[in-house]
């Protein structure tokens, strides 16, 4: 498990030069469509520059934030200690507040 966290933290610092601003939008965006079997990708790549990154790493980024999400959300984590744990992980400060 370790390794596996040590290798999306790796992913994420690589990929994700996304604002935290942008990022919020995002992740409200997952929140309207997390029940939904169908996601829209194409409203995500508008959110984010979509030159920048190809499907492959929107689909991922939508992936990792919807796991992040959901699972704060089961176990009804409070939002300072997903703050904590996140940048605990190596999520940037802002980025970490973001979601």
């Amino acid at each position: 498990i370790q390794n596996h966290t040590h290798t999306h933290k790796q992913w994420y610092q690589r990929r994700v030069r996304v604002s935290s601003v942008k990022l919020k939008l995002f992740c409200i965006q997952i929140l309207n469509h997390i029940e939904e079997e169908n996601v829209k990708y194409e409203l995500f790549t508008k959110l984010i520059d979509g030159g920048a990154f190809t499907a492959s790493d929107i689909k991922g980024l939508i992936a990792g934030l919807t796991f992040i999400l959901q699972s704060a959300l089961r176990y009804d984590v409070e939002a300072s200690s997903l703050d904590n744990e996140l940048q605990q992980l190596g999520f940037p400060k802002e980025h970490a507040g973001a979601l």
